[in-house]
């Protein structure tokens, strides 16, 4: 597979996987948010996921769970291009030791 066909999978894969957990990571944020009220009031109960899932369903729409999807998405690209080449070069790089190895014992 060239680095190409690599990156383009990894890019793909990357944004799917993004997309399906981002109501999640906005859970996450919106419970991170919460944090300064819990310490604030004595008696807060700290809501389930699910819970929290609904709720920002009822109040928002599915936009509400999606929220920050474009900077998300956009952000992956490079990401997975920087992964790639890391690989590559570390690859590269290894062979090339591993080669001058064998080269000496020889």
């Amino acid at each position: 597979m060239s680095v190409e066909q690599q990156l383009l999978l990894c890019d793909l894969f990357f944004k799917i996987a993004a997309i399906l957990t981002l109501p999640f990571d906005v859970v996450k944020t919106h419970r991170q948010a919460e944090l300064g009220e819990k310490k604030l009031c004595t008696n807060f109960k700290e809501p389930h996921t699910l819970k929290l899932l609904l709720d920002l369903y009822h109040r928002g729409g599915v936009k509400s769970l999606f929220a920050g999807i474009m900077p998300r998405v956009l952000k992956i690209a490079p990401a997975c291009a920087i992964m790639i080449s890391s690989y590559e070069v570390g690859k590269i790089y290894f062979i090339g030791k591993k080669i001058k190895a064998a080269e000496t014992e020889d």
